[in-house]
């Protein structure tokens, strides 16, 4: 009995723990970002927009998802590459974000 509730109860707790994420603004999904280097070598080409405002010495990406912000010294994210979720963690002091594309 235990055995078929427990994937029940952890599913929804799952969902919950999302959900309140990204009302915190600690998740946050298609998001628009400013990465200096040297971490803008390791995101994927197709995710680098057209910036309309130039940062000096940051390069726009869009579609990324902020799996942590704001909490330590680091903003963890998240972008699909070859058909695999990769996770990648950015000092704040290199990344800027600017919120969740209007578009999604």
């Amino acid at each position: 009995l235990i055995v078929a509730i427990m994937p029940l109860v952890l599913g929804a707790f799952d969902s919950v723990l999302n959900a309140s994420m990204r009302l915190l603004k600690i998740r946050m999904e298609y998001s628009v970002i400013y990465v200096r280097n040297p971490y803008t070598l390791l995101l994927p080409d197709k995710l680098r927009a057209n910036a309309s405002e130039n940062i000096e010495d940051y390069a726009k990406f869009q579609g990324i998802t902020i799996l942590m912000k704001g909490v330590g010294q680091t903003t963890i994210i998240s972008f699909e590459e070859n058909e695999k979720i990769k996770k990648l963690e950015i000092p704040n002091d290199k990344i800027i974000v600017v919120g969740v594309e209007t578009n999604k």
